[in-house]
């Protein structure tokens, strides 16, 4: 029977259960020196992975701030009307531009880069997909599907509380997106590493595009 993983309320969820006994913990991919970051697309591991997304980014407020001066695009506003930078670099909340901030919507826009964030540690065994035509404000919806028919959605809520039931119809395999995109997703990915693998990990060992199963 194939299972989906995905969120509620920012919370995990398996099915129908909530995941919310998911360590912190990740044994770091052994071909991060080559720039590839598969690993074995374990339950555990997809857990674990889905989880530190959703604290790290999503329960956060939808905007991330990476500290460090080295990275390429420091900033991972997801979407530029979800939020407005005051003079300070930092998110005003109170800016007639932030959209964001609505604790009934918390995974709105964040369909692409949790997917293709994703994607970058199970591309092998997990294809990222795509639906045929937008859905709602101009945007389209991206999940990751297995073989078998395994779904790992942490967005589809923004659009079932909006009577929205089928985000996925139509879905077809697509090929991760470049540009800034790709820039943005292996930021996250190398913030999920630094925080879970337990040794510092250089970010300049990960592929920014070009990764093939």
């Amino acid at each position: 029977m194939p299972y989906i993983i995905t969120s509620r309320k920012s919370r995990l969820f398996l099915d129908n259960e909530m995941k919310d006994q998911i360590g912190p913990y990740l044994k770091c991919p052994s071909g991060i020196t080559r720039g590839c970051l598969s690993m074995e697309g374990s339950i555990e591991n997809i857990l674990v992975i889905c989880e530190h997304l959703l604290y790290r980014f999503v329960r956060a407020g939808g905007i991330f701030r990476q500290p460090t001066k080295d990275l390429d695009h420091p900033s991972l506003n997801i979407v530029r009307r979800f939020g407005k930078l005051d003079s300070m670099g930092d998110i005003n909340w109170f800016s007639e531009d932030v959209k964001y901030r609505n604790p009934s919507k918390l995974t709105g826009g964040w369909c692409y880069l949790l997917s293709g964030t994703l994607h970058r540690f199970f591309f092998k065994e997990w294809n990222l997909k795509r639906n045929s035509r937008p859905l709602q404000n101009g945007d389209y919806h991206w999940w990751l599907e297995d073989f078998h028919g395994n779904i790992i959605d942490l967005t589809e809520e923004q659009y079932i509380i909006n009577g929205i039931d089928n985000c996925r119809v139509g879905g077809y395999k697509r090929e991760p997106l470049g540009l800034s995109y790709s820039v943005k997703t292996r930021n996250m990915a190398f913030t999920v590493l630094n925080d879970l693998c337990g040794n510092p990990i250089d970010i300049n060992n990960i592929n920014v595009s070009n990764y093939h199963k």
